[in-house]
């Protein structure tokens, strides 16, 4: 065969036609993009419907809760910005009345784009992609090369082209569904959030007024705050809505997009005439990723065990390898006495952590629950285990991993106490943010702190973690990682973390499930019960409390426990006491 002399030609044409070729998907992905904004186009306007129904019900659906519901239930919810769950007429929830009708509007829409209208159109684009273009273009560089490569041969590399295509796009929109199924809900489900921000100030200062008549002021007032907002709230409800639309439509490009650009590289290597030439670069990068990856992770876990390996000064894809340069030479007796004695001292090491964070979690009244596996996916092992542990919706760890990098890229930005935080400038890989999302979406990649917030935002749950670290004591022990403004009701995620390896999955001890054990301020907007909303979190006590000067002496809290106890307790100037004592105490002095 006279591939050999002839490597030159066909490297040439094999780059020439990769570079036409990804052009026309990069063309093809922005058709891709405009189909899917017009299939949104369609939404707006049934939302546009949505909106004014929305603005016209308003009032009259706010003066319809004094018909359905008790003043004791109606002021609950108007104190709980009007969510509350009540015994006789079970969930309140007058932000979701109000905005119902603009949900109600998109439904059968919505329905019909993410259950049908949206597969089609992606399958459609795969097909495209498929037949008309790759193809196409593999029909181009075959006849560009057949002189050079046997036609046996050259059919095998384009039938293995064709469909190595076809599986990794088909592939890719199933892995896509269950990330879209997810996202959508949380777009569906924001609406009512929205209305409750717009009304807050309105609740709040319903729930503040007290004295004769005050039920009826209550109503009045909240029937003229909605009257005052409904024009603008549910406009912003509907952009809020088009705007994560138009953000998730750009992700589904972009996801495709990539799996492209990788085809397109892998007919470059499916091409690379020459196996030792010396620019067959992407070939052996592609070949021999994880042969490297499998090199550093075997060092890695020799030099935990004081074992000594050298594989060579030179890796087969042109890069050192970890043990590079080093001789190779034969353990000797003391050599091995050393190495025996080091894995142990290395061993006693990791007991020590395991112990320390053993105590920490015993201090915080929590346990071990199970054994989270150390298979490089430990965070999300943890994380779907909590998720069982609350009975909230089941995820597996590699859906958890790819919802959370998928949600990373969409929303990289959040507000915490007033300021914006970019999680881009936290990200220590070098290079392209979407390089360390897509770094991060692989199987036994480490969860770093991005993630673990990442995480608790995309769940809107709080995550404890029981540190273990060495610079650390009982006291401070604990991590709080915030999920958002909604999270401060809800059960929090328990994680314990061995320093620097390893995330293990807790659950209250036995005996504390159902104590009075208090580690939290719950931030219900309760009579008589002072506010600390969405303020620096600092720890007083032993307590975690949201506070902005400190708490104030004689006050009424509402005390949330880590396991959902919640007391009303009054704070001393020191500590939280029962009501009773309080007042004893007061009576002696």
């Amino acid at each position: 065969m006279k591939f050999k002399d002839d490597s030159e030609i066909v490297k040439s044409e094999v780059e020439k036609v990769c570079k036409e070729l990804q052009q026309e998907l990069q063309n093809t992905s922005v058709k891709l993009l405009y189909e899917l904004r017009k299939e949104i186009s369609k939404t707006e306007n049934n939302l546009a419907k949505g909106v004014r129904s929305a603005e016209e019900t308003a009032v009259a659906v706010c003066k319809n809760w004094d018909e359905l519901y008790k003043w004791q239930s109606y002021k609950a919810a108007v104190n709980r910005y009007g969510v509350y769950k009540s015994r006789s007429v079970g969930k309140i929830d007058f932000n979701y009345q109000l905005v119902s009708p603009l949900i109600i509007s998109i439904l059968i829409r919505w329905t019909d784009f993410f259950n049908d209208d949206l597969w089609k159109i992606l399958n459609n684009y795969n097909d495209i992609i498929l037949d008309k273009t790759i193809r196409v273009y593999i029909s181009k560089l075959s006849d560009k090369v057949k002189a050079y490569i046997p036609p046996p041969q050259l059919e095998r590399l384009k039938e293995r082209i064709n469909v190595n295509a076809w599986q990794k796009l088909h592939n890719r929109i199933d892995e896509l569904k269950d990330f879209v199924d997810s996202r959508q809900r949380q777009i569906h489900r924001l609406s009512s959030p929205k209305i409750q921000s717009k009304l807050k100030q309105i609740y709040k200062d319903c729930s503040a007024d007290e004295g004769k008549g005050v039920i009826q002021r209550m109503k009045m007032n909240l029937e003229k705050g909605i009257d005052t907002q409904r024009k603008d709230m549910f406009k912003e409800v509907s952009k809020e809505i088009v705007a994560e639309l138009e953000t998730l439509m750009k992700v589904i490009k972009e996801d495709i997009l990539s799996v492209c650009t990788k085809l397109v590289r892998s007919i470059k290597t499916t091409f690379e005439p020459l196996w030792t030439h010396k620019d067959t670069q992407d070939l052996r990068n592609t070949i021999f990723d994880d042969v490297d990856e499998a090199d550093q992770e075997l060092t890695s876990l020799c030099n935990t065990f004081g074992i000594k390996l050298d594989f060579g000064s030179e890796t087969r894809t042109g890069r050192s390898s970890p043990t590079a340069g080093k001789p190779k030479t034969l353990l000797q007796s003391e050599d091995l006495d050393k190495a025996i004695k080091q894995s142990v001292a290395d061993y006693s090491k990791q007991h020590d952590v395991e112990e320390r964070l053993k105590q920490y979690c015993n201090f915080h009244g929590m346990e071990f629950l199970g054994r989270t596996p150390g298979n490089g996916n430990c965070f999300f092992e943890a994380i779907s285990s909590q998720l069982d542990r609350l009975q909230l919706p089941r995820k597996s760890p590699e859906l958890l991993r790819q919802e959370v990098t998928n949600y990373l890229k969409i929303k990289p930005t959040f507000t915490a106490n007033g300021e914006l935080v970019n999680l881009r400038d936290f990200v220590e890989l070098e290079g392209d943010f979407m390089e360390y999302c897509e770094s991060m979406s692989k199987n036994m990649e480490w969860a770093d702190h991005v993630i673990v917030v990442t995480m608790a935002r995309m769940l809107e749950q709080n995550i404890i973690i029981v540190t273990s670290s060495p610079d650390t004591d009982k006291d401070d022990s604990l991590v709080w990682v915030n999920g958002g403004e909604e999270c401060n009701e809800k059960l929090p995620l328990l994680v314990g973390h061995y320093w620097e390896t390893h995330y293990q999955s807790l659950q209250p001890k036995e005996s504390l499930k159902t104590s009075g054990n208090t580690e939290m301020i719950d931030h219900t907007n309760d009579q008589n019960t002072s506010q600390c909303n969405d303020l620096p979190t600092r720890k007083i006590n032993k307590k975690f409390v949201h506070c902005k000067d400190g708490l104030v002496p004689g006050s009424h809290y509402m005390v949330l426990g880590l396991y959902g106890v919640k007391k009303r307790m009054i704070f001393d100037g020191e500590h939280f006491v029962e009501p009773a004592a309080y007042n004893d105490g007061a009576n002696k002095s």
